[in-house]
């Protein structure tokens, strides 16, 4: 089981001043897409209390992994 709190993503403005942008606060995933696919599959994912967890194997959900919606060139 994996889980991740806190993720953040970072893109260069004009200015060279970073910006940063909360890609996972622990309450929602509408930062992140299926890959490959246009939603989250529901049967892959879920969030428990703050953390997000992948549910099951990766052969029982095969294709379950998750990216950002947006490109960024740097995170952390």
């Amino acid at each position: 089981m994996m889980a991740w709190a806190g993720l953040l993503g970072c893109a260069s403005s004009q200015t060279s001043e970073l910006n940063w942008q909360w890609l996972f606060d622990g309450t929602d995933l509408n930062q992140w897409t299926g890959l490959g696919r246009t939603d989250i599959p529901a049967d892959s994912w879920q969030i428990v209390g703050d953390t997000l967890h992948k549910i099951g194997t990766a052969q029982e959900n095969y294709g379950g992994d998750l990216r950002t919606k947006e490109r960024f060139g740097n995170f952390e």
